[in-house]
């Protein structure tokens, strides 16, 4: 069930799902965060009768749009995260080539580094993280090996002679 929050910034109205009360809430218009409560809903707002209110499965006379729920207006204004691209380039250093790993391990370092400074969708720092800790052991291990085919081509040399 949705219930209207005024923000105490600007006041604005915004509609908000009922199971957020008690949670920090951003204001999309003036970015202040504040604590949905039952105090600052506007009583007068509520749509829902005597009788829908008693029954939780109700349908709503009011529908709620995804673009004005909470959970759309959480991370409205940081960038989009890239973790499905980050875990895709450090499975293709994996088993295609390890110059997919360099990319891997660059683009998860800044994207983590944006995510916890707050400018960049959190909810795929798993992603993330999983591309560019398989991004970074496979340069690594397809490092190792060029540096053991090194020395194995340097010691047979050396032994020819």
């Amino acid at each position: 069930m949705a219930i209207e929050v005024s923000c105490p910034g600007c006041s604005r109205l915004l509609r908000i799902d009922e199971i957020h009360v008690g949670q920090q809430a951003l204001c999309p218009a003036c970015d202040e965060v504040f604590t949905v409560s039952q105090q600052n809903t506007d009583e007068g707002i509520a749509s829902e009768t005597d009788a829908s209110a008693s029954n939780p499965f109700a349908p709503s006379s009011a529908p709620v749009s995804w673009d004005e729920s909470a959970a759309a207006t959480e991370y409205q204004d940081v960038a989009p995260h890239r973790g499905t691209l980050i875990l895709v380039m450090g499975l293709l250093s994996w088993f295609c080539c390890c110059g997919f790993g360099i990319v891997a391990w660059v683009m998860g370092s800044q994207d983590i580094k944006q995510m916890e400074a707050g400018r960049m969708d959190p909810n795929g720092l798993a992603l993330t993280k999983a591309g560019y800790w398989i991004g970074i052991i496979s340069l690594l291990l397809n490092l190792g090996m060029v540096a053991f085919w090194i020395l194995m081509f340097a010691f047979s040399i050396r032994d020819e002679m």
